[in-house]
Order: structure tokens, then C-alpha cells, then sequence
């Protein structure tokens, strides 16, 4: 009787030291196993993850654990993939001992919701995690994504590193369309997050958003370091994304510019100390010949986030201006006369057209973004060389020419050699 809550609370700290805090209900032990009945537990650090043990058996040497063995595991997710993923990143940084310790697991049953409340888009029942040489593993017989049976779902870990693949159906986790590798042994630990080509409409219900797309195909990659110097406990790391199927709407002048069916984003980022706010810093949107650049933020909230985007990119008004007169000339008079006419005003045109768009979204409704856009022209035309021109040879104007074209015909003498300068009697850039 005095020994039993010295137990439990041995086994409690025992449990918070690698990063796991337990709620046992009863405990029994002998010398050499320690049993728990009826226990809740989560993750230090990660808000979205609690679930209950029917049974934990724990083999001891000593007063250290040997073994665990789990049984009547009910496991409960909430959140996104993306936010899921981070938080279990840093806790396999924080607490990397736990994946050399040989552990198992049977009858386990799994529920995974984007937020409270919601419908579980990921259930999976009969699990079993299964120790290895190096680590371990965990596999699924029976999933359900969105209401579809899909098939296996898994994971996989070694004591040097950790992988964490979300099979969504494929019963090769090498092959998974979400993979998480951290590398939490080196002197800055790091993670990889990898997105395998995959129909954009299997990622909504994972990653918590309604996407307004079909037929697109994305993948890409996010690599994060930690960075603990100074206090400030951040998050920096690179992302790339690629969206085969998709180009931005635009009009059939600039189809010289966007063409093709593939749009990249790419960016550099930051993440704050609370994990709430996303920094993107040196953004890039491209398609084919198109290219904005700027920068962003993603603010998380408790079941959804804000993404703001102010980018920025420029036309050339020659080729601009070429486009649009091939393009609207061509179908007037036929294709020869809008190509020449393009011609034409590709070799006459200077300057360029600045675009600057601001992109404010809720990750619940994407199809409903505010999208604000702004187009600067500053456009002229080219100064047309004529060789053996000399202006200063022409005559003056005649005695009551009016004052405002004498003083024009003045300018016009003193460019000698040019027409179209940008400064003649009809104003600046005609």
C-alpha cells in the first residue's frame, strides 16, 4: 500500500521525461513488469493528438523500461496534415530517445478530424505497431478516407531518423503521397516534407481546405530547420509546390506568356516562436513566361487559416503590344495582317505594364478569395533613327504661326536626326 503511488507517480514522470504525458488509472507491478489500466495520454507540444489505452504493460530491467506493449488503443487526431505534422516534428527533435525504444501495439483504432467537431475524414481500424531492429513501424488493415475504402495506411521510424508516410490507400509507404522525414539527430535538426504527384482533390479533406480545382496534379516539398540561437526558437525553411493542370485565368492576349498547363510557387519562410504565423518571404508564382514575386503570410487559427499574398511582376509593352495586336487585328483582317501588325508593334513599343496583385483567402472557402488587382502602363514609343536627317536644317515657321505650335516646331529642330522622341508638338509619348 505505500508503495503503489510511488509507482504511479514514477511511472508518470518516466512517461513525461520522453515527452509522453499519461493519465494512468489503475497500476499494478512486480518485479519485473509494471501494468496500467485504463490510461490517457498525448504528446508534449502537440495540441492535436490524445488517445486512451485499454492496457500498457511495461518489462523492466532494473527501473528502466525494456519493453512497452500496448493493447485497446483508441487514438484521436485534430487538425491539418501541414499543422499535425509540424508540431510532431519538433516533438520527435525534442524527444528522439523514444524511437530506440522497442515498442508494440494491437488493436488499435484511429480517428482523424480537420477540426472539432467535424466528421473524421481518416478512420482506421485494427492497427498494430510492430517493433524492428532499427525502430519500428505502424500499418492499418481497414482505412477510410472521406468515406472511401481505401486500404493501408502507415508509418515508419528508426532510431536515427524518423519517417512518417500517410499511405492514403497505398499499400507501399515508400510510394505515399505525404512523407515526413526528420532528421533529429543532427546539431540543428531538420525535416523533409515531401508530396508526391497526386490528384490536388485527395489533399482537401487532409490538409483541412475546400480546393476549387479538377484534373490538377500537385507535388513539391517543404524543408524545415529548427533554429534555437538567441531564444527565439524558429522555424525557417523552403517550400515548392507544382500545380500540373493549372495556369492563372487570363486574357488570350497574353497567351504568348502563359501557355503550357504547369504553375509553380516557390517561397522561403518563417515560423514564429507560438506556431501561428507563417512569414513567406521571396515568393515566386510562375507560369511559362509569367512570374510574380513578393511576399505573404499564413495565420493559423483554431480550425482554419489566413493567407495573404501581395506580389508583383511586369510586361514588356513591346511584346505586350505585339499580342494584342496579332490577337485582336488577326481575327479583324486575317492572320497574315495581325502578324504584320504585331511585328510592327514589337519594334516601335518600349517601357513595360507593372502588375501588382494582393490575394486575401480563407484556407475554408479558396474559391472565394479576394483578389485585388492594379496595372501601371508606362508604355511609349521607340525613337525612330532616320540617317542623313538633320531637323536643324528645316525652315522656321512663318510670322503668325500660334505660339503653342512655334514653340513645339523649337523642340522639334533641336533633335536632330529623330522622330518620335517622346517630345514633339502633339505631347509627350504620341
Amino acid at each position: 500500500l505505500a508503495i503503489r503511488p510511488w509507482v504511479k507517480a514514477r511511472v508518470i514522470r518516466e512517461a513525461g521525461a520522453r515527452g509522453i504525458l499519461l493519465e494512468p488509472g489503475s497500476v499494478d507491478f512486480d518485479l519485473h513488469t509494471v501494468e496500467i489500466h485504463d490510461a490517457g495520454f498525448s504528446l508534449s507540444g502537440v495540441t492535436g493528438l490524445r488517445g486512451r489505452a485499454e492496457h500498457i504493460t511495461v518489462h523492466l530491467t532494473g527501473l528502466e523500461p525494456e519493453r512497452i506493449e500496448l493493447s485497446g488503443v483508441y487514438l484521436q487526431l485534430e487538425g491539418s496534415v501541414a499543422a499535425l505534422a509540424l508540431e510532431l516534428t519538433e516533438w520527435s527533435k525534442d524527444f528522439p530517445r523514444v524511437y530506440s525504444l522497442p515498442l508494440g501495439a494491437t488493436g488499435m483504432n484511429i480517428a482523424w478530424r480537420s477540426a472539432p467537431g467535424q466528421s473524421p475524414w481518416l478512420v482506421m481500424e485494427g492497427g498494430r505497431v510492430l517493433h524492428t531492429d532499427d525502430g519500428g513501424s505502424f500499418q492499418a488493415d481497414r482505412a477510410m478516407v472521406s468515406g472511401a475504402s481505401l486500404g493501408t495506411v502507415g508509418a515508419q521510424w528508426k532510431a536515427d531518423q524518423s519517417t512518417v508516410a500517410l499511405g492514403l490507400g497505398r499499400p507501399d509507404l515508400e510510394k505515399a503521397p505525404v512523407r515526413v522525414r526528420i532528421q533529429h539527430t543532427q546539431a540543428r535538426p531538420s525535416a523533409d516534407i515531401t508530396l508526391v504527384p497526386t490528384d490536388i482533390t485527395e489533399l482537401a479533406d487532409p490538409f483541412g481546405v475546400k480546393i476549387p480545382l479538377q484534373s490538377v496534379i500537385a507535388s513539391g516539398g517543404a524543408h524545415l530547420e529548427f533554429q534555437p540561437e538567441q531564444g527565439q526558437d524558429l522555424i525557417t525553411g523552403t517550400l515548392q509546390i507544382q500545380l500540373k493542370g493549372f495556369v492563372p485565368p487570363h486574357p488570350v492576349e497574353l497567351d504568348g506568356f502563359i501557355f503550357g498547363d504547369v504553375t509553380t510557387f516557390s517561397s522561403k519562410f518563417v515560423i514564429s516562436k507560438d506556431r501561428r504565423v507563417v512569414t513567406l518571404q521571396d515568393v515566386e508564382v510562375t507560369a511559362a513566361k509569367f512570374k510574380l514575386k513578393g511576399t505573404g503570410s499564413i495565420t493559423r487559427m483554431s480550425d482554419h487559416a489566413q493567407i495573404q499574398l501581395d506580389l508583383h511582376g511586369s510586361l514588356p509593352c513591346a511584346a505586350l503590344a505585339g499580342a494584342v495586336a496579332e490577337s485582336r487585328l488577326g481575327q479583324l483582317l486575317g492572320q497574315l495582317a495581325g502578324q504584320l501588325a504585331g511585328s510592327a508593334a514589337r519594334q516601335w513599343t518600349i517601357g513595360s505594364v507593372a502588375i501588382s496583385v494582393r490575394i486575401d483567402a480563407d484556407s475554408r472557402d479558396l474559391a472565394g478569395a479576394r483578389v485585388d488587382r492594379r496595372i501601371g502602363v508606362g508604355c511609349g514609343l521607340r525613337p525612330i533613327e532616320i540617317p542623313g536627317l538633320d531637323l536643324s536644317k528645316l525652315p522656321a515657321l512663318p510670322p503668325g504661326v500660334p505660339s503653342s505650335l512655334a514653340s513645339g516646331w523649337s523642340e522639334l529642330l533641336n533633335l536632330p536626326g529623330t522622330l518620335g522622341s517622346g517630345k514633339s508638338p502633339l505631347g509627350p509619348n504620341r
